[in-house]
């Protein structure tokens, strides 16, 4: 019997971020390399079994995807982009999300129909023999700077360690949506972004403080800039800025002259952000917090900004 948005979360069409190739897809049951730079189809790689998420590991020159439909995980050679391992966990275990540790030496794995974490060696892709036994029923997880799970429920964030000890729980007051929750490795903070309305929840892992606050308008997108130090909320028609360890409003209901607004991207170098609605794109200049006069105009509408290529 699996939450309504891990039901839907299977039939969507899921793209990821790479390290070395610019972007990998899930659609359906395959898996696909795209290189917007070569103006080619989109390379399958592997075919899986209601596959759900995957990550690279640079380092070892591998992709890991894991298959929600035969709890499975497969091994890409990110060189020949061939499958050159297969991993069995038990039938019923259901896994879904992937999360790598701060030494990249392992990739863990949610065990959702267990309720449980596995890990899995980076260096021999086998199944290392130490399990993680959740205290709560986990529907997806983060690793933070110290190695340290924290593990989304339906109410709240539990925090364990890599050994499973429960070192907080917590219960916020905020109906977020958990696949939106973002970390910021630059100041150890995560964000919690609403499902609907408009407030809005940090929790600094370091101090162990929880802050939420109340805007005046409903937040459809969040992000912290490249540093860390600030937080964007975005609404319909207008964009808020706070301090991230405080969530002091420091700027609220910015224009940024369109409507229907829907999610948002920054640039690399942090001087802009992207912010999509319908099939334009408008651009915000951070430095001035002003919108810039150009746009740029779609053939359709867009629903998702995916990535930054590499360069």
């Amino acid at each position: 019997k699996l939450p309504p948005e891990v039901k839907n979360a299977i039939s969507d069409s899921n793209t990821f971020k790479l390290s070395r190739y610019n972007l990998a897809t899930i659609s359906g049951s395959s898996i696909s390399i795209i290189d917007p730079l070569d103006n080619q189809k989109p390379q399958i790689v592997a075919n899986g079994n209601k596959p759900w998420d995957i990550i690279t590991v640079p380092e070892f020159n591998k992709m890991y995807i894991s298959n929600f439909g035969d709890s499975t995980i497969l091994v890409i050679d990110l060189k020949s982009l061939k499958v050159i391992k297969e991993i069995n966990f038990d039938k019923t275990a259901l896994i879904t999300k992937l999360g790598i540790s701060p030494a990249k030496d392992k990739i863990y794995v949610l065990n959702f129909g267990l309720n449980k974490i596995s890990s899995v060696s980076t260096a021999t892709d086998e199944i290392n023999t130490n399990e993680i036994k959740l205290n709560n029923s986990a529907r997806t997880f983060i690793v933070d700077n110290l190695g340290r799970l924290l593990l989304f429920n339906a109410s709240g964030l539990v925090i364990q360690t890599d050994s499973g000890s429960v070192i907080n729980s917590l219960d916020f007051k905020i109906s977020f949506s958990y696949d939106k929750a973002i970390y910021s490795k630059q100041t150890n903070t995560l964000l919690l972004v609403p499902s609907s309305g408009n407030n809005l929840a940090s929790y600094d892992l370091s101090s162990d403080k929880a802050t939420e606050i109340q805007l005046k308008e409903n937040i459809v997108s969040a992000a912290f800039n490249p540093s860390g130090d600030k937080i964007y909320a975005l609404s319909a028609s207008s964009l808020s800025i706070l301090e991230s360890g405080t969530m002091k409003v420091l700027r609220e209901n910015i224009p940024i002259n369109t409507t229907g607004a829907n999610n948002m991207i920054f640039s690399p170098d942090g001087r802009r952000l992207f912010i999509t609605s319908g099939s334009n794109v408008s651009i915000f200049d951070i430095n001035n917090e002003s919108m810039i006069s150009e746009h740029l105009e779609l053939n359709g509408p867009a629903d998702n900004i995916i990535a930054w290529s590499n360069n």
